[in-house]
């Protein structure tokens, strides 16, 4: 084998193994897209929850300042009935 057939060898494996990275990255492109996309969809719907969070602190926010409202209210009014009953 002459040095020029040895060297046209080499090339030629040089190649195939350059093709077969270039398919294998292609093929690991493909997985990440697929990845970031699903990761999107996971980011929207983490959003969503985000904002029900919110939505729930909110809504028990105003129901323990309704309760502290009616307490006071109830108390106020035990205060007036006591009041009505005594002799004066």
């Amino acid at each position: 084998m002459t040095n020029e057939q040895f060297q046209n060898v080499i090339l030629k494996e040089f190649k195939e193994l350059r093709k077969e990275m270039n398919q294998r990255f292609d093929a690991i492109d493909q997985r990440l897209d697929r990845v970031e996309s699903r990761l999107d969809g996971v980011e929207q719907r983490l959003d969503g929850v985000e904002q029900r969070l919110d939505s729930v602190e909110h809504k028990v926010a105003n129901i323990f300042e309704q309760l502290s409202i009616i307490q006071v209210l109830g108390e106020h009014e035990i205060s007036i009935r006591t009041l009505q009953r005594r002799p004066v």
